[in-house]
């Protein structure tokens, strides 16, 4: 799964002024299941508005899930589909998109281009990860596509930055507790980190590219 279950997480927004977003004003759901701070006791899972503040209650959520657009992880995706009738939609393999695998994940895209990539389990159907692509679509501390590794770090200064355990073309910035993860699409020769070969395995040691934009991110 590519959701943390039980960390905090902070809101996912959308700059509604720029641009307009499918078909609706973005919303940004969290699913909270069966607890009892949900908003709505009478229907169990039902998604709950997410604000920018940090609501005590939310925080102490053991299981969570987001989403963007009114589409939230648990969700499938057609359902995400006939929620956003007036988007365009492409099936594309879930390899172009960091996973280790050749089934496909559908593309959601606007009029201004791509907006997010929906990673579903291989088997139901259900989505199990969001790649957020439009830099309209922020998280935590106002995390965005297009953001510099140093921009991450000032917001995370306990970040990590290493290479992909699966696949060594992506460089991943992640912070503890925090539900996603941020992506760097590099080769040897383009690297964001400085690392050192220990065992076999490189070790971080450090920003060699500073101004290297973040491509995606992974919720």
């Amino acid at each position: 799964s590519f959701v943390a279950a039980g960390y905090p997480l902070q809101s996912l927004t959308r700059n509604e002024a720029k641009t307009p977003f499918l078909s609706f004003a973005i919303r940004i759901t969290l699913v909270a299941l069966l607890l009892s701070c949900t908003n709505n006791p009478g229907k169990p899972g039902a998604p709950s508005e997410l604000t920018t503040s940090r609501d005590e209650n939310l925080q102490s959520t053991r299981t969570q899930q987001i989403g963007a657009g009114g589409i939230y992880l648990g969700m499938t995706l057609e359902e995400a589909k006939a929620l956003n009738r007036n988007a365009t939609f492409r099936y594309l393999p879930v390899y172009e998109y960091g996973m280790d695998a050749s089934y496909n994940g559908l593309l959601i895209e606007d009029h201004t281009g791509p907006l997010m990539f929906l990673h579903p389990d291989e088997v139901s159907d259900t989505i199990v990860g969001i790649s957020l692509i439009s830099p309209e679509l922020t998280i935590g501390r106002d995390i965005r596509t297009g953001m510099t590794v140093s921009e991450f770090i000032e917001r995370y200064p306990n970040a990590t930055i290493e290479i992909d355990a699966i696949n060594n073309s992506i460089e991943i910035g992640y912070v503890a507790k925090e539900t996603f993860r941020v992506e760097f699409l590099t080769t040897d020769s383009t690297r964001v980190g400085k690392y050192e070969i220990i065992n076999g395995d490189p070790a971080s040691r450090g920003i060699q590219r500073p101004d290297a934009r973040i491509d995606r991110i992974l919720i």
